[in-house]
């Protein structure tokens, strides 16, 4: 089951990342950022009220780290995807599981099987060849902000798996992890211009980042909460072919042969996973 809300968390995300694409071009980084952590924190609110959860948590300093964490890996992420090509931007953002598997060997080495590492490096290669990365001197900083998004990535969901497992209820996670960031990113925007003036057809763009970003994160949260990070780390990799397929209907993106053997690696990547599970 977890893998299957991993698989669900990544077409979500992927849908998210073709509307940032449309949102990028009328409004800044950290605006986008902002709109997302709003409407998380909107749409997630009334869903714990309606459903009788409680919004005190006994464990305040754990969830401020872990949004500070996510808060901090989304903006790189973004900041890639604006400063970068979009695959070199992708490929960056796809280190965490690489670095999940660091923290787990430091901090839970019998959770780590060579079939895992195998797993990892080998989804990471594919995206590799799949996304084709080019680096300029001119994009060095921008790249190491890249990597800084796969870093804060992997903390974040350590210790989403910490949480859930430590009995908190999935939404209240996600609920400070959307509080943490939307205020972070108002008070940003707020230091650097304010923010963009809408036009109506932008407020459609906007709920649909609030929508899937939600549904994103929903899924997400129950993937990580429920099973080992590298195994749903691993299946995160699935998101590249998502995010292909809609290349491909919406934006007339090709599709090379070096796309199809990075994307049968992908998927060996996920068989290997799945394979393990079955084998524990």
């Amino acid at each position: 089951m977890p893998a299957l809300w991993m698989l669900l968390a990544c077409i979500f995300f992927a849908i998210m990342a073709a509307v940032i694409k449309v949102l990028a071009l009328k409004i800044s980084v950290i605006e986008i950022l902002f709109y997302r952590g709003g409407l998380n924190l909107l749409f997630i609110s009334i869903v714990m009220k309606l459903g009788g959860i409680s919004f005190k948590t006994q464990v305040p300093r754990m969830h401020i780290l872990r949004s500070t964490y996510g808060a901090i890996a989304m903006y790189c992420g973004f900041y890639a995807l604006a400063n970068l090509p979009l695959g070199t931007a992708s490929t960056l953002t796809y280190t965490h599981p690489i670095f999940q598997t660091i923290i787990s060997l430091l901090t839970e080495p019998k959770s780590v099987h060579w079939f895992l590492i195998i797993a990892v490096l080998l989804g990471f290669g594919g995206c590799v060849i799949l996304l084709n990365p080019q680096f300029s001197t001119d994009s060095t900083s921008a790249a190491l902000i890249g990597v800084l998004s796969g870093l804060f990535t992997a903390l974040a969901y350590a210790r989403v798996g910490r949480l859930v497992r430590g009995g908190e209820p999935e939404l209240r996670i996600i609920f400070y992890f959307a509080l943490v960031t939307t205020v972070l990113s108002f008070m940003i925007t707020q230091l650097t211009g304010g923010f963009t003036e809408l036009a109506i057809q932008d407020l459609f763009w906007i709920l649909a980042l609030g929508t899937f970003g939600t549904l994103g994160q929903v899924t997400l949260t129950r993937a990580y909460g429920r099973a080992n990070p590298i195994v749903v780390g691993s299946l995160a990799y699935s998101q590249i072919i998502f995010s292909l397929i809609l290349g491909y209907w919406f934006f007339s993106e090709a599709i090379s042969n070096s796309i199809i053997f990075g994307i049968g690696l992908i998927i060996a990547s996920g068989v290997l996973v799945l394979f393990k599970r079955v084998k524990s």
